[in-house]
């Protein structure tokens, strides 16, 4: 069972949901590639101007090959936290290709 944390969340219960709902279909699909053991996730709001709010999503998985990092930032926060994701994906998918090769 893959542990995760949230730090800095501040927004309501429907974007939480649906952040969740993202992190546990892209945690379903890489612990097929290889086990996550736990998954940080913190929420930073910068540059608040009138009705918009800039969000930066930094992401930690730890797993049985290290630790790997992501983050993005943008205006839309459902959107910063798919593209921290997907970036978190590649650096896993590229780190198990180069594991691969070397026989490990």
């Amino acid at each position: 069972m893959t542990s995760i944390s949230f730090t800095g969340i501040k927004e309501d219960e429907f974007i939480k949901h649906i952040m969740k709902d993202q992190l546990n279909s892209e945690i379903e699909k890489l612990n097929k590639m290889i086990s996550i053991d736990s998954i940080k996730i913190a929420i930073n709001h910068h540059r608040e101007s009138g009705t918009r709010t800039k969000f930066s999503i930094k992401l930690i998985a730890e797993t049985k090959l290290g630790f790997f990092h992501s983050d993005h930032s943008d205006w839309e926060m459902t959107k910063t936290f798919k593209k921290s994701l997907e970036k978190l994906e590649r650096e896993i998918i590229n780190k198990k290709r180069k594991t691969s090769k070397r026989g490990l």
